[in-house]
C-alpha cells in the first residue's frame, strides 16, 4: 500500500495520546486518531465545521509529505518539528520502477489557535 512504510514509521513514534492531521492518504493504517486532511482541499466548501472538529479532538501532531510551506493550509498552527523528516520510496505496482522517493515530517500542531491560524 502507499505509505505504508511511512504509516509504520508513524506508528512507532507518535506518542500513544497522538491526534493527528494527517496529509498522508493512507490514514487507515495510522493507530492513533486521526483527521484526514482531504477537506482542506476542496474548492468552495465552508470549513467551520471541519475546523470546529479538529479543535474539538484537539489535534496536536500534523504530518506533512513533502516540505514545510507557508501555503500548507493551517500553517499559522504548525508549530515545531516533532521527528524526521525522513524519508521513503512509494510503492508502485511495475516491478522495473522503484518508486520516488517522498520525505514525511511531524510537527506540533496547536488546534487551540483555530480558526485564526488558517490561511
Amino acid at each position: 500500500a502507499n505509505d505504508y512504510s511511512s504509516s509504520v514509521w508513524l506508528n512507532s513514534v507518535l506518542p500513544k495520546n497522538a491526534v493527528v492531521l494527517s496529509f498522508l492518504r493512507s490514514v487507515s493504517l495510522l493507530e492513533r486518531d486521526f483527521i484526514s486532511r482531504d477537506w482542506l482541499f476542496k474548492d468552495n466548501l465552508d470549513r467551520k465545521d471541519y475546523y470546529k472538529m479538529i479543535k474539538h479532538k484537539k489535534v496536536n501532531f500534523i504530518v506533512i509529505k513533502g516540505p514545510l510551506t507557508n501555503e500548507v493550509p493551517l500553517f499559522g498552527c504548525v508549530g515545531k518539528e516533532f521527528a524526521g523528516p525522513k524519508s521513503f520510496k512509494s510503492a508502485n505496482r511495475n516491478p522495473f520502477n522503484n518508486g520516488e522517493e517522498y520525505s514525511v515530517t511531524i510537527y506540533r500542531f496547536n488546534s487551540s489557535l483555530l480558526p485564526s491560524c488558517k490561511l
